[in-house]
């Protein structure tokens, strides 16, 4: 409720041109935002301003005198700029109109008991971080919408723990690194360098560089800088210091890419801490190579502008520009968002999937199939985000010229026909595919084989599967990848309990063969396609065909009552109230969500077919909002 109240006391710093604050709440990484937008986020900040260092003050076994001001003093010096901008959030330079609101916010948190807060947190579902737990809990509850459109998710550990495992195995097993994801050798590239009259140098650098480039709160950069400082256990007092393992190979080879400012923060603060547990400090000059910066747009050079902070800002952007465009990554790791409706609709990023990739040996396009174009009157869910991140990764792994790729994401580019020019291009580029398909689909409405409950890893509808995707650096001879499939169906505690006990190496792989024209990357059961294949095409039996409706608001479009069509309809144009009155009076969460059109609707309301055999009355406006086609 008082985050709520935050924003309508923030009337000063909300001109359009006041970059000042906006910056902070990633106004710079997000342009699109509004001042509206600002007004919403800002509280998010404000929240885990104040709850980061309570969580860790609490673990640390002492508490914080003094007022709201405090947070800031004990954040990690893993980055400037993030310090600045705590200053903004918490500190000195806090907008004067709602100090007593963040001061109340703060004894609000003092108050609370801590201890009895993390006494039993996490168990239900493997998830034993706090703070990201009550952030994710906190945006679904605040800002549900950017929630879901940004794909704010928490990875429960065991999944974590499965795919940075089974990376390490990787490295281990294929590319001659004894020591996996601990490797701290190095090779020679050609590395951007405006300064050289060629515009190249060659330079030394890691071998095994490591990206999330959907970092959120740092869930599998955590896991992996801990697996790293378990395997050198025995040589720990070679871990810090300025020229100890830490300085010298880990940091910079380690990087992670972040939109939203709040789980940025998250993450420096996370790591941060950890390094400092494990007895590093961080010198002045060094910090945690995460970036605010959005992965799906193009690199380019930030020019530095008039506005608090701007060299810091201009720095960050240069610095992932750099990642993004000359960094030999090896390693691409993570839990992209899944957005059907993507929030990333720049050239850059349509680009990436609608053409082949630079190179002689470039993958093809994820539009087109066995050479042709897929020919799909709708490909919607080709642009979803986690699409585009998966696209991003072979692209950056194609640049290097190996390397190994771990998500998880939705599972829906597993079978899906309208994804088969992208299977084929995941074949083009990878040697070696495991799919571990974890179902969980409540949109399939999925069960397990004997018929029992079977159950996702996420609080969420959408089936899921962690991809692990390998180039070697002399390949397989342009020959398609050999793909490999596991899954896991039944009670999510039950799934949590196998991924933290297995890894790549000890699961039971099943090798199938992707075949033309679909190439699915699940196992089918081929014993009859022969005489299958002899049969009629529905598309030739039927050529004049579509896709018919579709509606995404039927409870205020759809009524067996036109009256009440006509009704719904007049509301929607006619209402000056807010968007969130006209969804309570057409009693639908989304039915006016930021649909720019109210007021200019007009349309017919003819019969539609509902299953099974049933007609209704059916909305059709002139602008598709309230009906979607």
């Amino acid at each position: 409720m008082l985050a709520k109240i935050i924003p309508i006391f923030m009337l000063e710093p909300l001109s359009p041109g006041d970059l000042a604050l906006r910056v902070p709440c990633g106004y710079r990484a997000e342009p699109a935002m509004d001042v509206q937008a600002y007004r919403r986020r800002y509280p998010i900040r404000r929240l885990h301003g104040c709850l980061l260092p309570e969580c860790k003050n609490h673990r640390a076994a002492y508490r914080p005198a003094g007022d709201s001001l405090s947070c800031d003093y004990d954040l990690p010096a893993t980055n400037p700029f993030l310090r600045e901008v705590f200053d903004y959030i918490a500190g000195t330079k806090l907008d004067p109109s709602i100090v007593w609101a963040v001061d109340l916010l703060a004894d609000i948190l003092r108050r609370c008991d801590m201890g009895e807060i993390l006494s039993e947190f996490g168990k239900a579902i493997r998830q034993e971080d706090p703070v990201v737990h009550f952030y994710e809990t906190f945006l679904a509850a605040y800002d549900p919408a950017l929630r879901e459109s940004r794909g704010v998710y928490y990875t429960p550990e065991p999944v974590v723990y499965y795919i940075v495992r089974s990376i390490d195995a990787i490295l281990k097993r294929d590319f001659a690194c004894p020591e996996g994801l601990a490797d701290h050798s190095k090779v020679t590239v050609e590395v951007s360098d405006a300064h050289h009259k060629h515009g190249k140098v060659c330079r030394e650098v890691h071998r095994v560089q490591i990206l999330d480039p959907a970092t959120g709160t740092g869930t599998f950069l955590y896991e992996t800088i801990r697996l790293i400082h378990d395997s050198l256990s025995a040589n720990r007092g070679i871990w810090a210091g300025a020229n100890g393992y830490v300085a010298q190979h880990l940091l910079p080879r380690l990087f992670g890419f972040e939109l939203m400012m709040a789980p940025y923060a998250v993450a420096h603060l996370k790591l941060g801490w950890l390094l400092k547990e494990t007895g590093y400090d961080f010198a002045a000059a060094e910090r945690l190579r995460v970036y605010l910066t959005n992965t799906l747009e193009e690199a380019e050079i930030a020019t530095q502008q008039a506005f608090p902070f701007a060299a810091e800002i201009a720095r960050e952007a240069n610095a992932a520009s750099s990642v993004k465009t000359d960094c030999p990554i090896m390693v691409v790791l993570g839990n992209p968002p899944y957005s059907g409706h993507s929030a990333n609709e720049n050239q850059w990023s349509k680009d990436l999937i609608n053409k082949k990739l630079p190179g002689p040996n470039g993958a093809p396009s994820y539009f087109e199939c066995d050479g042709k174009p897929l020919g799909e009157r709708t490909s919607k869910w080709l642009n979803d985000d986690y699409v585009k991140f998966i696209r991003f990764a072979q692209y950056r792994i194609e640049r290097t010229g190996y390397g190994v790729l771990g998500f998880i994401t939705n599972h829906g580019y597993l079978d899906n026909p309208t994804f088969r020019g992208m299977r084929q291009s995941l074949m083009h580029t990878f040697d070696d595919i495991y799919i571990l398909d974890l179902h969980g689909s409540a949109k399939k409405k999925e069960t397990a084989p004997d018929g029992s409950k079977d159950e996702n890893v996420f609080d969420i509808m959408q089936g899921v599967a962690v991809g692990l995707f390998i180039k070697r650096k002399n390949g397989r001879s342009k020959k398609p990848a050999a793909v490999r499939h596991a899954e896991l169906f039944g009670l999510r505690t039950d799934k949590y309990s196998s991924l933290a006990d297995h890894s790549i190496s000890d699961t039971s792989w099943k090798t199938i063969q992707p075949q033309s024209p679909f190439y699915l990357f699940n196992p089918q059961n081929n014993k009859c396609l022969g005489e299958y294949n002899n049969g009629f095409k529905i598309t030739d039996v039927m050529p004049v065909n579509g896709v018919g409706m579709t509606t995404a608001r039927d409870q205020a479009v759809i009524d067996f009552e036109p009256q009440r069509i006509l009704r719904n309809a007049i509301t929607f144009r006619n209402s000056r109230s807010s968007d969130e009155e006209v969804c309570r009076v057409l009693e639908h969460p989304q039915c006016a969500e930021n649909d720019s059109s109210r007021g200019q609707h007009a349309g017919s309301h003819p019969s539609c077919s509902l299953p099974p055999i049933r007609r209704a009355a059916c909305f059709l406006p002139r602008l598709p909002r309230l009906a979607n086609r």
